[in-house]
Protein backbone atom coordinates (compact mmCIF):
# COMPACT_ATOMS: atom_id res chain seq x y z
CA UNK A 1 0.00 0.00 0.00
CA UNK A 2 1.45 3.19 -1.03
CA UNK A 3 1.21 6.19 1.08
CA UNK A 4 -1.66 7.73 -1.02
CA UNK A 5 -3.73 4.48 -0.34
CA UNK A 6 -2.96 4.40 3.24
CA UNK A 7 -4.00 7.90 3.68
CA UNK A 8 -7.35 7.45 1.48
CA UNK A 9 -7.56 4.34 4.48
CA UNK A 10 -7.13 6.23 7.34
CA UNK A 11 -9.65 9.20 6.47
CA UNK A 12 -11.91 6.15 5.42
CA UNK A 13 -12.00 4.93 8.92
CA UNK A 14 -11.84 7.88 10.46
CA UNK A 15 -15.38 8.92 8.49
CA UNK A 16 -16.82 5.92 9.67
CA UNK A 17 -16.16 6.33 13.68
CA UNK A 18 -17.15 10.29 13.56
CA UNK A 19 -20.88 11.37 14.06
CA UNK A 20 -22.07 13.38 10.72
CA UNK A 21 -25.28 11.92 9.60
CA UNK A 22 -28.82 12.38 11.38
CA UNK A 23 -29.90 8.94 13.32
CA UNK A 24 -33.13 9.06 12.04
CA UNK A 25 -34.35 10.18 8.72
CA UNK A 26 -38.34 11.59 9.65
CA UNK A 27 -39.42 14.18 11.98
CA UNK A 28 -38.41 17.18 12.52
CA UNK A 29 -35.92 18.91 15.22
CA UNK A 30 -38.18 19.42 18.29
CA UNK A 31 -35.53 20.82 20.71
CA UNK A 32 -32.18 22.07 20.26
CA UNK A 33 -28.85 22.11 22.58
CA UNK A 34 -28.66 24.79 25.00
CA UNK A 35 -30.36 26.87 27.53
CA UNK A 36 -33.95 25.68 27.39
CA UNK A 37 -36.92 26.22 29.44
CA UNK A 38 -37.52 22.58 31.02
CA UNK A 39 -40.59 21.15 30.49
CA UNK A 40 -41.18 19.94 33.46
CA UNK A 41 -39.93 22.27 35.76
CA UNK A 42 -40.53 25.38 33.63
CA UNK A 43 -37.01 26.42 35.07
CA UNK A 44 -34.36 27.24 32.42
CA UNK A 45 -31.60 24.54 32.28
CA UNK A 46 -29.19 23.27 30.04
CA UNK A 47 -30.22 20.75 27.62
CA UNK A 48 -27.39 18.92 26.56
CA UNK A 49 -28.53 17.53 22.71
CA UNK A 50 -31.08 17.53 20.10
CA UNK A 51 -34.50 15.74 20.45
CA UNK A 52 -35.76 14.45 17.29
CA UNK A 53 -39.51 14.40 17.25
CA UNK A 54 -40.32 11.17 15.24
CA UNK A 55 -43.43 8.81 15.74
CA UNK A 56 -43.04 5.91 17.53
CA UNK A 57 -41.15 2.90 16.32
CA UNK A 58 -38.67 5.41 13.47
CA UNK A 59 -35.88 3.30 12.54
CA UNK A 60 -32.96 4.90 15.23
CA UNK A 61 -29.65 4.50 13.17
CA UNK A 62 -25.95 4.69 14.85
CA UNK A 63 -24.65 7.77 13.47
CA UNK A 64 -21.14 6.30 13.56
CA UNK A 65 -19.53 2.85 13.99
CA UNK A 66 -18.16 1.98 17.65
CA UNK A 67 -18.97 -0.61 20.44
CA UNK A 68 -21.94 -0.20 22.66
CA UNK A 69 -20.78 0.65 25.96
CA UNK A 70 -24.46 0.85 27.60
CA UNK A 71 -27.83 -0.45 26.55
CA UNK A 72 -30.13 0.32 29.79
CA UNK A 73 -33.31 1.64 31.35
CA UNK A 74 -32.30 4.57 33.40
CA UNK A 75 -35.22 7.24 34.82
CA UNK A 76 -34.42 10.12 33.18
CA UNK A 77 -33.44 8.61 29.68
CA UNK A 78 -35.74 5.73 29.92
CA UNK A 79 -34.13 3.25 27.14
CA UNK A 80 -31.37 4.09 26.19
CA UNK A 81 -28.10 3.17 24.17
CA UNK A 82 -24.41 4.60 24.37
CA UNK A 83 -21.97 3.89 22.05
CA UNK A 84 -17.89 3.93 22.11
CA UNK A 85 -16.50 5.80 19.04
CA UNK A 86 -13.07 5.57 19.90
CA UNK A 87 -10.19 8.47 20.62
CA UNK A 88 -13.21 10.45 23.19
CA UNK A 89 -15.72 10.08 20.83
CA UNK A 90 -19.53 8.74 21.73
CA UNK A 91 -22.89 9.38 21.09
CA UNK A 92 -26.58 8.74 23.25
CA UNK A 93 -29.39 7.84 21.66
CA UNK A 94 -32.29 8.09 24.60
CA UNK A 95 -36.32 7.39 25.13
CA UNK A 96 -36.30 5.08 22.66
CA UNK A 97 -39.15 2.18 22.57
CA UNK A 98 -36.62 -0.55 22.06
CA UNK A 99 -33.18 -1.23 21.71
CA UNK A 100 -31.98 -3.70 19.33
CA UNK A 101 -28.39 -3.83 20.60
CA UNK A 102 -26.69 -4.91 23.89
CA UNK A 103 -23.55 -3.45 25.72
CA UNK A 104 -19.85 -5.59 23.92
CA UNK A 105 -22.36 -4.94 20.54
CA UNK A 106 -19.93 -3.45 17.94
CA UNK A 107 -21.90 -1.42 15.35
CA UNK A 108 -21.56 -0.07 12.03
CA UNK A 109 -22.05 3.48 10.91
CA UNK A 110 -26.07 3.12 9.55
CA UNK A 111 -27.11 0.32 11.57
CA UNK A 112 -30.63 0.09 13.11
CA UNK A 113 -29.67 0.28 16.68
CA UNK A 114 -33.42 1.23 18.62
CA UNK A 115 -36.89 2.82 18.05
CA UNK A 116 -37.86 5.85 18.61
CA UNK A 117 -40.17 6.54 21.64
CA UNK A 118 -41.33 8.18 25.22
CA UNK A 119 -39.92 6.37 27.88
CA UNK A 120 -38.45 7.98 30.77
CA UNK A 121 -38.33 11.60 31.71
CA UNK A 122 -40.19 12.55 27.94
CA UNK A 123 -42.90 14.78 26.71
CA UNK A 124 -43.42 12.49 23.29
CA UNK A 125 -42.22 10.33 21.34
CA UNK A 126 -38.72 11.42 20.07
CA UNK A 127 -34.97 10.84 20.19
CA UNK A 128 -32.92 12.58 22.47
CA UNK A 129 -29.65 12.84 20.94
CA UNK A 130 -26.10 13.39 22.58
CA UNK A 131 -22.42 14.02 21.31
CA UNK A 132 -19.68 13.84 24.09
CA UNK A 133 -16.08 14.09 23.58
CA UNK A 134 -14.09 13.43 26.37
CA UNK A 135 -17.41 12.92 28.50
CA UNK A 136 -17.87 16.20 28.29
CA UNK A 137 -21.15 17.06 26.14
CA UNK A 138 -21.38 18.58 22.71
CA UNK A 139 -23.58 20.91 20.44
CA UNK A 140 -24.68 17.47 17.87
CA UNK A 141 -25.16 20.28 15.12
CA UNK A 142 -21.14 20.56 14.94
CA UNK A 143 -20.86 17.20 14.36
CA UNK A 144 -24.40 16.42 12.19
CA UNK A 145 -23.37 18.85 9.17
CA UNK A 146 -26.99 18.07 8.00
CA UNK A 147 -28.80 19.38 10.35
CA UNK A 148 -28.63 23.09 9.43
CA UNK A 149 -27.02 24.05 13.26
CA UNK A 150 -29.95 22.03 15.52
CA UNK A 151 -32.35 24.84 14.15
CA UNK A 152 -35.88 23.99 15.96
CA UNK A 153 -38.43 22.53 13.48
CA UNK A 154 -36.22 22.06 10.56
CA UNK A 155 -37.87 18.58 8.59
CA UNK A 156 -35.45 15.55 8.43
CA UNK A 157 -36.85 14.32 4.70
CA UNK A 158 -34.05 17.23 3.90
CA UNK A 159 -31.34 16.23 6.14
CA UNK A 160 -28.81 13.03 5.33
CA UNK A 161 -29.85 10.41 8.03
CA UNK A 162 -26.46 8.44 8.79
CA UNK A 163 -27.15 5.80 5.56
CA UNK A 164 -29.59 4.85 3.84
CA UNK A 165 -29.66 1.30 5.53
CA UNK A 166 -32.48 0.65 8.86
CA UNK A 167 -30.73 -3.26 9.42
Amino acid sequence: MNVVESELVAKETRDALLPHGTPVSEGFVGSGYGMRTDPFTGEMSMHTGVDFAAPVGTPILAAAGGVVVSAETRPDFGNMVEIDHGKGVSTMYAHTSRMLVKSGDIVRKGQKIAEVGTTGRSTGPHLHFEVHVNGVPQNPSKYLASLRSGEVGYMLSAAAPAASSTK
